[in-house]
């Protein structure tokens, strides 16, 4: 049995319905229907919409539409019912497939939907009353009787007893009988008081119908005897009043019921007539008594065979099943299916005539064979099969829009800017849609469908044309990194333009591709050369090494037109053979953020080289082209576009990189969440010097509302657009379209959702009332100013220009977990950052690496002393006692055995003693013992040990993996070879068992580090070449090494030589050194800090745990502050955290956002500011930071970061090591730290605003207080200078929520106007002081666990965080 909701009545043969519940029914949601809903609205009130191309090409009858209903206010989904041809015009009667209603609307308001608007259902479904029919007073004029018979249409008082019982039923259920066309039968079940009544047998009952009998082919009216309910509309709220427990009447005793078929005689019709009209005729004096129905025992029903038993439901809803049809999505329960009849009740109530059991007899016997041949299977009909193809035909609008995906695909626009696409280029540049009219050449067409390329994507459909055109392009994608973004293009141009004779003499490859590492080159490569598309141009690769002969001895194939290499290769080579490259006319830089990071004077070198070589007098007719494609817009490719291209293409796809190509002025305000609205209207210039134009984005149309009635009231012309009332989107836009005059500004307060539809692109001003919670979010609101960004293509590349857009980001306690993500982005906008919020940053930075001390130790701190991006590094970069906790020697001589080469400086092998080799021992046991036995293992489990075979050699092994077996005959298992320090794939069935004996000695391989060497060129691995030489040279082979430092089971050493011995002598000598061999290959560079950075971090570790151990003994004896638990912190306790770094941010009123470091004293006036200024470096070592403006260049927190993958070449070409020393000891002497202050009566009492500090120290003298402590390995010191004086004894100090509070007591009892002789920024008046004890959720301490983005999780919950 169906569950439905009925919307609208017509009448009892039209109802419209939703369907709730069902067996084996995937109901749609409501939510879903209001989302399609909003998204309809939002699409087809867009105001830059083609409405032309979203027209149908033909007005019929049965098409599947969208129209606009005035009276919703909003646009709905329809399907024609009728054209209706006019005079003017042409219009459609429409019905609203989820509303029910029919509206009629002019041909040019009718817009084809889109595919993704016909996902759901049909919400509404028309139903009528099965097998009944209405019936109607007849009373002909010649006689003075009056008859009950059947009728065309409902009579209106049928409707409304219909809608009457509707109102006071708690449920209304229907089970499904048969669907014929565009309409389903069923019958209509609802619980009124508990009690369940067919409405189909009670229209019968109260003669407003008459039910319908199929016999033969033909059908007939079974029609009960004259009486007329007069009774039910007498007095109509008396049926609302009593909630449908009215005294029901009980049918004549001799009312034939709905499966008899007996033939009435001409007198029996006679004197059915003149019954009727003696009860017509005769007078009622008073309300006749209704005879009462009692209830049914044991079925909770009342009356005879109108009523349906409670059992009977079951048998109704197991006949309902459904196709599994694609199409019947939209045609979720209509299906015609063999309903069987309900059942008659075997108990007859009291009080029943024999007629009535007659009846009952006749009735059980009709439905018993009715069941049975419910019973048997039936084939459908042929009409079946036609109701239901024409059922299906008329619900499911895909075959009616056959054409529907080239209708998405007109909605398509061009405009770039409507796709979040910023193009700026001199020339239009029409996109490509697809490989059939993509500028490539045709085997490279070949070669993208053979690979099922699904592309060109966006940025491909912009940047093909630009390249295939000539023109110097600039392309800021997602797909940046993807060599297919610009390779198509280049290969048709340098395949179709021949080169000019001037060049065509000379020497040397026509275009460059430059690529930030090895193993891009070798991706390009590789590509190229699996196109099979190269034909002529003959692609080559070089890697050059820091050795100064073998630029020279170089040599380029003469017939090589494409080079892909490195910038470092490509300027060797130029230094030593500058006449190769002659030809050069165009010039790639792939990843051209990167090259830029890595290697900028290389590019700057390279660059200028290109144009002296491109613009010299015999070239003027030569083709000249830079490319430059990367994944994000930084300073290097600004310089790039401003002084080497001419009349450029800059293509971004990416909205917020776009922002920062337009250099639109980022603001940040930090306000409480209470405060939004008045640090919003604060932030608005009310009196502009120029027009603006303002966008105030929130989150929803509950926040629209709310900013809207607080701007309005500043007399401010203001606008709001939600959707909720997206019918007023033309007005919105028209108003904000308007010319305004000098100091005249526009506001518009919307939401993100409406957005796209507004198409905005003018604004002047973007504030950001709701926190963008992505970064495409927050790009989207960015671009709405996309007309008033910087265009350096039109720009004569002049620096004398002034941003004409600027980003307000209202950030409050409750932004908390995107803070680390919004300063990523922000620091590289040079936006004015408050100290405070860095700080903050910087402690969930630290938080995020306690996270990681169950990690390995990272692979790249370990080889090369430093982590290139520690803040997106997976591993943990600071010492684990109990992980590295060591049994190797950390100094002295040791002889090492490489066995496995991981890369050219870290091997896998064994230390082996002179005196005495417990493995060789070992190894010696094991091959006597296999020699005699060999048992397979049996069972294989994950961890276990066993042994292996390899030629004559046996070796233990761990599993590390067991893979599921399923059918496989044979199955494979990772292990790990524990002797030798390398894992690799291994057939189960190879496996041995591992006698006890044998697994006593630990696992000897040990992971060897060689010191004071990394890759050349700030490469990220060493390449294969040297690995491999290397891997030659030393395998298997005894080395003498000295160790330097040991960790776990890592060993670092330096040298590490091979010896032999002098044939015939007692002598040795050193073969090689392997330090040097790998710097003789040319791919190695020396790094001398290695050993010095690695001695940092573990001293600095140490001095961690040095606190931690103090801070556990003297404070926290009752280990509140364990090593888990300091992992965990609560997100509420966090943004009560951010809450007071907001509270103190705006108590102290910093306009200089520059965070004072003081050594000693506090200084005061304009030497403070001073010292703040000259300090270099912010409160948190992010170091240059804040600018008064936009930089020219990366801003140096990144630089910072980038250096440690940039290698730089001195003078003599000797590399230095890629190490910044300001991200290792950037921290100042100290600190000084927030205080807050309050007096009462004869004390005044200061707050250190610190958490846990450790190690304090608090000195008072009679008119000042020293304040010494550390935090997180930071020194905090304060001098403060009192006011006034105090009695030092008496003084004291104690720790009150986990913060350092000092109680001074006053020598004058007077009350102190300042605490400072000298005003200071970091000392606040505390005016909200409360007594109570401050309690956290966790307790008494601050406990922090940290999401991989820096996002705090609640202790109680394993939820992970954005």
């Amino acid at each position: 049995m169906l569950e439905i909701q009925i919307i609208k009545i017509e009448d009892p043969g039209c109802l419209w319905a939703r369907v709730l519940k069902g067996p084996g029914l995937q109901v749609v949601s409501p939510e879903e229907y209001e989302n399609l809903k909003v998204r309809m609205n939002l699409f087809y009130h867009e105001v830059d919409l083609d409405v032309q191309k979203l027209k149908p090409s033909e007005l019929k009858e049965g098409l599947v539409c969208v129209v606009f209903s005035v009276a919703l206010k909003s646009w709905c989904r329809a399907i024609v019912e009728s054209v209706l041809q006019g005079v003017l015009d042409t219009q459609a009667w429409c019905l609203l497939v989820d509303y029910g209603d029919r509206i009629i609307v002019r041909e040019d308001d009718v817009r084809t939907p889109l595919e993704k608007f016909l996902l759901l259902p049909f919400r509404v479904r028309r139903f009528r009353l099965a097998a009944v029919r209405p019936m109607t007073l007849q009373v002909p004029l010649s006689e003075d009787t009056a008859e009950l018979v059947p009728s065309a249409s409902w009579d209106s008082s049928a409707t409304k007893y219909l809608l009457n019982l509707l109102q006071v039923s708690t449920l209304v259920e229907a089970v499904l009988c048969e669907t014929q066309d565009d309409c389903s039968s069923i019958e209509l079940y609802l619980t009124i008081n508990n009690t369940k009544i067919c409405v189909n047998h009670e229209l019968v009952a109260k003669k407003f119908a008459c039910f319908v009998s199929d016999a033969d082919g033909s059908r007939s009216t079974d029609r009960a005897p004259v009486s007329l309910a007069w009774d039910i509309y007498s007095s109509p709220h008396q049926l609302l009043e009593m909630k449908g427990c009215c005294p029901l009447r009980a049918p004549p005793p001799d009312t034939p019921t709905r499966k008899q078929r007996t033939d009435h005689t001409h007198t029996e019709a006679e004197q059915q007539k003149a019954e009727a009209a003696e009860e017509i005729h005769t007078p009622s004096v008073g309300k006749p008594q209704v005879q009462k129905l009692r209830r049914n025992p044991g079925t909770y029903t009342i009356g005879r065979g109108w009523r349906i038993r409670a059992e009977a439901t079951d048998l109704f809803t197991a006949q309902i099943h459904h196709s599994k049809s694609q199409y019947m999505k939209f045609t979720t329960l209509l299906q015609p299916k063999q309903i069987p009849e309900s059942v008659e009740e075997k108990q007859s109530s009291p009080g029943q005539t024999d007629d009535n059991s007659e009846g009952s007899r006749v009735y059980n016997a009709i439905d018993s064979e009715e069941l049975k041949e419910a019973d048997l299977p039936q084939e459908p009909s042929l009409d079946d099969h036609l109701a239901c193809a024409r059922l299906m035909q008329f619900l499911n609008p895909d075959p009616l829009n056959p054409d529907q995906e080239t209708v998405d695909a007109k909605v398509a626009r061009c405009d770039p800017g409507h796709s979040g696409v910023l193009v700026h280029s001199a020339i239009r540049i029409e996109p490509c849609s697809n490989l059939t009219r993509a500028p490539i050449t045709e085997q490279f067409r070949k070669f993208l469908l053979w690979r099922k390329y699904s592309g060109p994507n966006v940025a491909e459909s912009y940047c093909w044309p630009a390249v295939a055109r000539g023109f110097d392009t600039v392309l800021v994608s997602h797909s940046g990194d993807n060599p297919l973004s610009y390779i198509p293009p280049l290969l048709m141009i340098l395949q179709t333009v021949s080169v000019v004779s001037s060049l065509a003499a000379r020497t040397g490859p026509v275009a460059v591709i430059l690529c930030p590492g090895w193993e891009k080159v070798q991706t390009v490569l590789e590509l190229l050369e699996d196109s099979k598309a190269t034909h002529g141009l003959h692609p080559t690769s070089v890697l050059l090494g820091v050795d100064q002969d073998e630029p020279k001895k170089f040599k380029i194939q003469k017939n090589c037109q494409l080079l892909v290499t490195t910038p470092f290769s490509l300027l060797r080579l130029l230094e030593a053979q500058c006449f190769l490259f002659l030809r050069l006319c165009h010039l790639v830089l792939d990843e051209a953020d990167l090259l830029y990071s890595q290697a900028p004077d290389q590019i700057s070198i390279i660059l200028k080289h290109f144009q002296q070589l491109v613009c010299a007098e015999e070239r003027v007719a030569c083709p000249r082209q830079i490319i430059a494609v990367g994944g994000r817009w930084s300073a290097g490719i600004d310089g790039l576009v401003r002084e080497h291209m001419i009349h450029p293409t800059v293509i971004i796809t990416v909205m917020e990189e776009a922002a920062l190509y337009g250099r639109v002025h980022q603001r940040v305000q930090l306000c409480l969440d209470c405060d939004k609205v008045s640090v919003l209207l604060s932030s608005l210039d009310f009196q502009p010097p120029k027009p603006q134009k303002t966008l105030i984005i929130t989150n929803s149309a509950e926040e629209t509302e709310h900013v809207y009635k607080a701007v309005v009231n500043t007399a401010v012309f203001t606008l709001k657009a939600h959707e909720d009332a997206t019918d007023q989107f033309d007005f919105i836009i028209d108003q904000w379209r308007k010319d305004i005059s000098q100091g005249t500004q526009v506001i518009l307060v919307t939401t993100n959702d409406c957005l796209k539809a507004l198409g905005i692109r003018d604004a002047t001003c973007v504030v950001h009332y709701g926190f963008p919670s992505t970064p495409k979010l927050f790009g989207s609101r960015l671009f709405c100013m996309s007309e008033n960004f910087r265009k350096l293509s039109d720009m004569d590349h002049s620096e004398d220009w002034t941003p004409g857009a600027q980003s307000v980001l209202l950030l409050s306690e409750q932004n908390v977990r995107h803070v680390c993500g919004v300063l990523r982005y922000l620091r590289r906008t040079g936006a004015l950052l408050p100290p405070e919020l860095l700080q903050f940053a910087l402690g969930i930075q630290q938080a995020k690496e306690e996270q990681k001390t169950h990690r390995p130790l990272c692979c790249s701190l370990k080889s090369f002393g430093f982590c290139r991006d520690s803040t997106v590094c997976p591993d943990r970069h600071t010492i684990n006692t109990s992980l590295d906790q060591t049994q190797l020697p950390d100094s002295g001589m040791i002889m090492v055995l490489p066995l496995f080469i991981k890369t050219a400086s870290v091997y896998c092998g064994r230390i082996v003693r002179q005196k005495e080799d417990l493995y060789e021992d070992l190894a010696t046991q094991m091959k006597l013992h296999y020699a005699s036995e060999r048992r397979c293992a049996v069972e294989v489990l994950k961890g276990a040990l066993y042994a292996i075979q390899e030629e004559n050699c046996y070796h233990r092994v761990r599993v590390l993996e067991v893979p599921e077996k399923g059918e496989q005959l044979f199955s494979s298992v990772t292990a790990c070879l524990i002797d030798e320090g390398r894992t690799q794939e291994v057939k189960s069935h190879q496996l041995l068992q591992l006698p006890a004996q044998f697994q006593d000695l630990p696992g000897q391989a040990v992971e060897i580090i060689l010191c004071r060497v990394q890759p050349v060129d700030g490469e990220v691995d060493w390449n294969p070449k040297v690995t491999r030489a290397v891997s030659l040279k030393i395998r298997g082979k005894l080395h003498q090494a000295r160790v330097v430092m040991s960790l776990g089971n890592t060993i670092w050493v330096d040298p590490m030589v091979r010896m032999v011995r002098v044939p015939g002598l007692k002598t040795f000598i050193n073969e090689y050194n392997v330090h040097t061999e790998i710097l003789a290959s040319g791919f190695g560079v020396s790094n001398p800090q290695h050993v010095d950075l690695l001695k940092t971090v573990l001293q600095r570790d140490q001095n961690h745990n040095m606190l931690d151990q103090q801070l556990s003994e003297h404070r926290f004896e009752s280990a509140l502050l364990s090593s888990q638990q300091r992992m965990e912190v609560s997100e509420d306790f966090l943004t009560s955290r951010m809450k007071d770094l907001v509270s103190a941010h705006n108590a102290m009123f910093i306009q200089n956002n520059t965070a004072v470091v003081c050594n000693g004293g506090m200084k005061s006036g304009e030497d403070a500011e001073l010292s703040a200024r000259s300090a270099g470096s912010d409160l948190n070592g992010f170091a240059s930071l804040i600018h008064t403006g936009p930089s020219s260049s990366e801003s140096e927190s990144d630089e910072a970061v980038d250096q440690l993958r940039t290698l730089n070449n001195n003078n003599n070409n000797t590399p230095q090591a890629p190490y910044n020393s300001k991200l290792f000891s950037f921290q100042p002497t100290s600190f000084h730290p927030q205080i807050k202050w309050f007096q009462r009566g004869e004390s005044v009492t200061v707050c250190i605003k610190l958490i846990n500090p450790v190690m304090q120290k608090c000195e008072f003298s009679c008119d000042a207080v020293v304040y010494s402590g550390y935090v997180n390995d930071r020194h905090y010191y304060a001098k403060l200078e009192l006011f006034g004086d105090i009695i030092a004894e008496e003084c004291s100090w104690e720790m009150k929520c986990n913060e350092p509070v000092m109680k001074l007591m006053k020598k004058d009892k007077r009350d102190w106007t300042t605490l400072l002789k000298h005003k200071s920024a970091f000392v606040s008046y505390e005016f909200d002081r409360i007594e109570e004890a401050c309690v956290t959720v966790n307790g008494h301490s601050f406990l922090a666990e940290v999401g991989e983005d820096g996002c705090y999780v609640s202790s109680e919950s394993d939820s992970d965080s954005d």
